[in-house]
């Protein structure tokens, strides 16, 4: 089966304490702080050697929060799409210089969640609103002379903390960014998710793997203890978790409608 997107958790240290993000809880410090970048470029050249197209150089942390990442970035473009999250506070102008030399193909994903420093403080503590702001609209001028460059705004709707921010997102950035989405709490932190867990078999587990700094794979991010794995990438290689009986065995119960046989699955509310 072909590998289309490999996750990497390169960081476990964020920059930002999200309240509705995992970072930052205590069962992250038990793993590496930072993935090992010869592991990293191996596990690329696996990736692409299954057919994958695209890279996910985030998990827990924010991916400039990566000591490599600007190494890592450049080797992985040569052959594979970035897809890229970020919180923005660290893609200043140097980066985003390093960005335009080397990474050609990329999905670049802001997540904001506020318009006011009295929202960002209480969502995103660790943050500053205007470094972010002014990061995120350099990069949104700069973007359009890149074709291949798809940008989002992508942000997150707290009930009492940041009421009516899908419209105020839109105000500030539609016409900026390519897209503008704002998604519900999965609960996934400290708040409440406004959803139900899904009973539908997640498209990831055909497409996608997850693979921890220690080498751990998991299904995707939702599991970041984790509670379920699939085996270790470090010790096993990618080919055999990707094709291996566990991620078999986990995809039969999807497609049989018995997902809930897996905890962390039962108690999942996103559609990957």
């Amino acid at each position: 089966m072909q590998l289309k997107s490999l996750a990497l958790e390169t960081s476990t240290r964020c920059n930002a304490r999200c309240i509705m993000c995992y970072a930052g809880r205590e069962s992250l410090r038990s793993r590496p702080a930072q993935i090992s970048l010869f592991k990293a470029l191996g596990l690329i050249d696996e990736a692409v050697e299954l057919g994958c197209t695209e890279l996910h150089p985030f998990f827990t942390a924010d991916p400039f929060c990566y000591k490599d990442w600007p190494i890592l970035f450049a080797s992985a473009a040569r052959d594979l799409k970035l897809v890229v999250s970020t919180n923005g506070q660290l893609l200043d102008a140097e980066a985003l210089g390093l960005l335009v030399e080397t990474v050609p193909v990329m999905d670049l994903i802001f997540s904001i969640d506020y318009t006011t420093i009295e929202e960002q403080e209480r969502i995103r503590p660790g943050l500053s609103k205007d470094v972010v702001f002014k990061n995120v609209y350099r990069v949104l001028a700069e973007a359009p002379r890149h074709p291949q460059w798809h940008t989002t705004v992508r942000g997150v709707a707290l009930k009492g903390l940041n009421d009516g921010i899908a419209e105020r997102l839109h105000e500030t950035f539609v016409g900026l960014a390519d897209e503008v989405v704002v998604v519900p709490d999965d609960g996934r932190g400290n708040t409440t998710p406004v959803t139900t867990p899904s009973v539908e078999p997640c498209r990831s587990l055909f497409t996608g793997l997850s693979v921890l700094s220690d080498g751990t794979a998991t299904m995707c991010c939702q599991d970041y203890r984790p509670e379920f794995s699939l085996g270790n990438v470090f010790e096993q290689g990618l080919e055999a978790v990707w094709n291996g009986p566990t991620l078999a065995w986990t995809r039969q119960l999807h497609q049989a409608g018995q997902k809930n046989r897996i905890a962390v699955c039962n108690k999942c509310n996103v559609r990957y």
